[in-house]
């Protein structure tokens, strides 16, 4: 069996993908290979996404490591196990594509499910961390313009195409119901997906960074002023900032802009008891059906009530003296921010000949 965890964005993929890494001589002994298969990839399959042309000519050496890692499972005895958010981009006939590239005919599809308002603020927020300046309410505005149409609110655009295929599988993890029980969503793959009740994570939950509104807005703002580009860049425009600014600066920047930037505010407010949310869904209830695991324990499948966000004008705060002048701190530290000496080649080849053997 070959299952393919897709994500989506800000459903803890970075906490599964880190501990399917570090627990792998474990899921190994118990029927389930998480292989190394790319130099560049540290915990997640992103280079497998990324090669989609190579893999569909059946040439290359990324098609070599995954036709043998197809063997090496089938010598093993093993099912395999692959994880990369950008998955979700694909088409069901690449999932099936990608099956045979390792051997694999019994394909497995999983998905988590997340309350979609509060998955639109987390993932214009990862937005914001690479380094583009939309302003939320017009990203919110985009989406919410047509919600059943949004990929973003509505998680049967990307997955309705793969219900259609009868030779894929689909396990739709529920997010919310695992959250309202407190039950830890690693153990939960491994009892609903892989069939193992004993499964427990080795790395302790760890969250990507958070930024208060105040510092994205204000990350939005360096962003443009030095014309960031993200398809050019050696590391993740946050990381830029994080590294370079203390704990301490950037609480200076949150209280300055909370202080002198109340005409630039504005609070947003989502509710979930529009009718289009209450009809989503239902709506996605009913076409996943059994797919969806563990099962919703309350009437509605997604929570009720109303979500607020507040968002800044970033022209509004550019020319206020106090902000300018924490702009004007904060532009050379971003500029000359270096990759650390571990995302060096030298030591990402070490790394990968280091995870290659360790199982």
């Amino acid at each position: 069996m070959l299952v393919i965890h897709i994500g989506p964005r800000k459903t803890a993929t970075t906490y599964l993908q880190s501990n399917f890494y570090r627990n792998r001589k474990e899921l190994l002994k118990k029927g389930w290979l998480y292989p190394v298969i790319s130099l560049t990839a540290r915990n997640a399959h992103h280079s497998i996404v990324s090669k989609l042309a190579e893999i569909k000519s059946g040439r290359g050496a990324l098609v070599q490591s995954i036709e043998k890692v197809g063997r090496s499972a089938a010598s093993k005895g093993a099912n395999i196990l692959i994880s990369s958010e950008n998955f979700r981009k694909w088409k069901a006939s690449d999932f099936a594509l990608l099956g045979e590239r390792f051997g694999q005919s019994d394909i497995t599809i999983v998905y988590t499910l997340r309350d979609p308002l509060d998955l639109l603020l987390s993932v214009w927020g990862e937005t914001v961390k690479n380094g583009r300046a939309v302003p939320l309410a017009d990203y919110a505005a985009k989406h919410l313009a047509a919600p059943l149409k949004s990929p973003v609110l509505n998680c049967l655009q990307q997955l309705e195409p793969v219900i259609a295929r009868p030779e894929l599988r689909l396990m739709v993890l529920n997010f919310e119901e695992l959250k309202r029980s407190g039950a830890d969503i690693y153990s939960a793959f491994g009892q609903y997906v892989l069939g193992l009740d004993d499964l427990r994570p080795v790395q302790e939950k760890r969250r990507n960074l958070s930024f208060s509104p105040e510092i994205n807005d204000f990350l939005r703002l360096i962003a443009r002023e030095i014309a960031y580009d993200p398809k050019h860049a050696d590391q993740l425009f946050s990381r830029q900032f994080s590294r370079t600014h203390s704990v301490a600066e950037m609480e200076r920047i949150t209280s300055t802009i909370r202080r002198v930037g109340q005409d630039a505010a504005r609070t947003l407010t989502f509710s979930r008891d529009e009718p289009w949310y209450e009809r989503l869904g239902e709506e996605i209830g009913t076409v996943l059906g059994g797919a969806l695991v563990p099962s919703s324990t309350t009437e509605r499948l997604f929570p009720g009530g109303v979500l607020e966000s507040v968002s800044y004008d970033i022209d509004t705060l550019a020319v206020l003296p106090e902000i300018r002048a924490l702009v004007d701190r904060s532009l050379p530290k971003v500029r000359q921010a270096k990759l650390r000496w571990g995302r060096s080649g030298i030591v990402g080849a070490w790394r990968y000949l280091r995870r290659l053997f360790s199982v």
